[in-house]
């Protein structure tokens, strides 16, 4: 089964809708949340793996990416993280599995921290409890380029850190469909400049104690938009199962089967 649909996720002061789709019938939900300016298209393979493992599967467009409302900046994790809650009770899920990659696992701290009823496990993949040094004058950087040539710049930018020299080499195939793919999406400037300030803002280093539920920290070993020894500093504050898989960034595209062993494997030991 696949369907997809607007969802509405307003409050009184803040009127945003969701462009969701689900996909399969199985028992559980796992919910993906995706990167910067990503859309819900990011996940197909990982989708596909998840529904022939027998999973729900529920994804979206982030507030200010895609089909999705863009609002005006700044956003934070914490907002995003409470459009997906309202996306839950939309959908009338009460408890899920959570994969968010990047930002989208920056929301999903944010989701489990702040609505630990509405989380059943937690796999976070190159992401960070809180920027460091570089990653503030990487996101610096992207915003004077945005404002320089615009979103498709800092973009094209960001794919040369997302995919290690021997993808490009190697495949270069699927760098050009990459290109195209970026050349047709949608990518509103108030939604990349709302969605870099919640990256630039997230910090829950203080607050990760609190977890109560499995987390699944996956490392991207050649990492160097967020460098491997952040996103372990990471899996250090929630003292949690940690796998290395293959690639930079954009592991779950250049090396998908290891990325899909990883959240799969995790997910099926529950």
């Amino acid at each position: 089964m696949s369907n997809a649909r607007i969802s509405p996720v307003s409050s009184e002061a803040d009127v945003v809708s969701l462009y969701a789709r689900q996909d399969g019938d199985g028992g559980d939900t796992v919910l993906l949340i995706s990167g910067m300016a990503s859309e819900l298209e990011s996940w197909d393979s990982l989708t596909a793996a998840l529904v022939e493992a027998g999973q729900r599967v529920l994804r979206f467009d982030h507030r200010g990416s895609g089909r999705s409302t863009t609002t005006p900046r700044p956003y934070t994790t914490q907002q995003l993280a409470r459009d997906v809650h309202r996306l839950l009770a939309q959908h009338e899920l009460d408890r899920v599995h959570i994969v968010g990659v990047s930002l989208g696992g920056m929301v999903a701290q944010e989701l489990a921290l702040g609505y630990p009823q509405s989380v059943a496990s937690l796999t976070l993949a190159c992401t960070y409890a809180a920027p460091d040094r570089y990653a503030l004058r990487l996101f610096d950087h992207w915003e004077a380029l945005v404002k320089r040539g615009g979103v498709r710049l800092a973009m094209a930018d960001a794919v040369l850190r997302a995919f290690t020299p021997a993808y490009f080499e190697a495949c270069p195939e699927e760098i050009a469909a990459l290109d195209a793919a970026l050349a047709s999406r949608r990518l509103p400037l108030a939604g990349y400049l709302g969605q870099l300030d919640a990256v630039r803002a997230h910090d829950a280093r203080a607050r990760l104690n609190r977890l109560d539920v499995p987390v699944h920290v996956v490392v991207a070993c050649d990492d160097i938009l967020i460098p491997t020894d952040v996103q372990r500093d990471l899996a250090t504050l929630v003292g949690t199962v940690v796998t290395e898989v293959q690639g930079g960034h954009g592991c779950q595209w250049e090396f998908p089967d290891d990325f899909e062993a990883a959240v799969v494997g995790f997910l099926l030991t529950l």
